[in-house]
């Protein structure tokens, strides 16, 4: 089996596939939650069992000061469980 690797473009139709409220956000709106995350697992130091509320609420944090952020905050949650299923599909064997 070839090894999966991490595709922004793929890693956003999967969030836009699996959560339908995604669907209504722009590629590089879903690209900045992934960015945001990819800051919180930067400064958590990847650890490998963290807090999903503390997740969302950082990702929601950093939304909420970014004045031309679209994300509704109610559709965060979504987003981040979506893009982490997209990571845990590039493990699976």
């Amino acid at each position: 089996m070839a090894e999966k690797i991490f595709d922004e473009n793929d890693a956003v139709a999967w969030i836009k596939r699996e959560e339908p409220h995604a669907q209504q956000y722009s590629d590089d709106d879903i690209l900045l939650v992934m960015d945001i995350m990819l800051e919180y697992d930067e400064k958590m130091g990847e650890e490998d069992d963290y807090d999903l509320d503390s997740l969302v609420a950082y990702v929601k944090g950093q939304l909420k000061k970014d004045r031309d952020n679209v994300v509704a905050a109610e559709d965060v949650e979504g987003i981040v469980k979506a893009e982490l299923g997209y990571e845990e599909w590039l493990i699976a064997d």
